[in-house]
């Protein structure tokens, strides 16, 4: 019967267009687990039309639960019983469906548990006469969850000492031992997960005249509060711009971990007249470095997304952004708090605002104070122009106890947070 084949076609094209809506990332998965690449990069179109397929299956669906359950006409010639359905007509068969839909539908939410180690590897140290480093121009990643998979494939290559994949510029910057791995096996890895490596530059490690260059370098306590994997460029920014303009510095810079500072002398170390100043003016505590320790960083200084000169810092701060959106986010939708849709334009707003706000330079008490307030206002400003005054209070809530659980660092406050949110009790 006509009636009974589209109460299962519309189902079934609303489960097709839900998997098509994430098919640009599910497929890369599938690239890895099964070790097979395929043309995953030209799928990357997909990501455009992500949120109209998403808007087509929930129509679909939506459709076909009506269909369900309506009330059915029972005939008046007859008074017999109305017909009985197949389980393919029937509301587990629906169920079932919708329950798939809705699991390929937030497919890119939870793609991060399928990779491994998607972060940087801090081994480049131990390696000093056969370093180098390659930057991969890859086609095919059209949002953050592509890095994923290729993150994931270069930290099984053996001799990838760092990676730093970013989908914004469509590129990979990858340090490796030249003794242990070679670039074609590098490219050879990337395309393995399904994405097209059109073509590579070779860099140009450390910085011109480091080797008989005076160097020194500060361990700091500069870790990112929102992403205790990277640095806070914010903090860092003003302290790194106070130190270049000095006429006695060539160069300084922070390591991507937010550890570490390291300054270039023009002749000769002027720690006490020069860095001290900066660092105790911007509340930067920091232990000097021994010329041993020294040694075996200052080859790296120069290495891009190992270590940031002055504003390069920027980076990091756009890095925070994008955490600090998706963690907004996160605990809501694990607590089903808010819809996928929602999630997607509070995440994107969000970022927004904090890429262009994280990247001005402000000194450690306008920090905290905007941090506390001027941050925390336009969190919940965005939060309520989507899903209302309640569940946006309900969503920060979940936001600052998982800020809580991570902070590191009491001098200074998470974005949306109060400055004793790090004091553990």
């Amino acid at each position: 019967m006509n009636t009974e084949k589209s109460s299962v076609r519309w189902p079934l094209v609303g489960l097709l267009t839900a998997g098509a809506a994430s098919l640009c990332c599910i497929a890369p998965v599938l690239a890895l687990l099964s070790g097979v690449s395929g043309a995953v990069s030209s799928l990357s179109w997909l990501e455009a039309w992500r949120p109209y397929l998403i808007g087509v299956s929930v129509v679909l669906l939506g459709w076909a639960w009506y269909q369900q359950l309506k009330p059915r006409k029972v005939s008046a010639d007859c008074g017999c019983e109305p017909e009985k359905r197949s389980f393919w007509q029937g509301r587990r068969f629906l169920l079932m469906v919708t329950v798939l839909a809705g699991v390929l539908m937030t497919f890119p939410v939870y793609a991060h548990i399928f990779y491994r180690n998607g972060g940087n590897k801090n081994n480049v140290a131990l390696v000093e006469d056969h370093r180098a480093e390659v930057a991969l121009h890859i086609r095919g990643m059209g949002c953050a969850d592509c890095e994923g998979p290729i993150n994931s494939r270069l930290a099984r290559v053996q001799g990838v000492l760092a990676y730093n994949t970013s989908f914004l510029t469509g590129s990979s910057k990858v340090v490796f031992d030249n003794s242990q791995t070679t670039v074609a096996k590098i490219v050879s890895a990337v395309e393995e997960t399904g994405y097209k490596v059109t073509d590579y530059t070779m860099g140009s490690p450390g910085v011109a005249g480091s080797d008989t260059a005076t160097v020194s370098i500060y361990k700091v306590e500069l870790v990112c509060n929102a992403d205790p994997a990277i640095g806070c460029g914010s903090r860092a920014k003003p302290v790194l711009l106070a130190l270049e303009k000095n006429p006695a510095v060539t160069g300084a810079w922070l390591n991507r971990q937010g550890t570490m500072i390291a300054v270039a002398w023009r002749d000769r170390d002027e720690t006490g007249n020069v860095a001290e100043p900066v660092l105790r003016e911007n509340s930067v505590s920091f232990v000097r470095l021994s010329d041993g320790e020294v040694t075996r960083y200052r080859g790296e200084l120069g290495w891009g997304d190992l270590w940031y000169r002055g504003a390069e810092v920027d980076a990091l701060s756009n890095e925070e952004a994008v955490t600090i959106a998706s963690s907004v986010v996160r605990y809501a939708l694990d607590s089903k708090l808010i819809t996928p849709e929602e999630a997607a334009k509070i995440r994107t707003d969000m970022e927004v605002y904090f890429r262009g706000e994280l990247v001005k330079i402000r000194t450690v008490t306008q920090l905290n104070e905007d941090s506390q307030g001027k941050f925390k206002q336009a969190m919940y400003s965005i939060g309520e122009k989507y899903i209302g005054k309640q569940r946006t209070m309900e969503v920060m809530r979940l936001y600052q106890e998982h800020c809580r659980k991570q902070c590191t660092n009491s001098t200074y406050a998470v974005p949306g947070m109060t400055m004793d949110c790090c004091k553990k009790s």
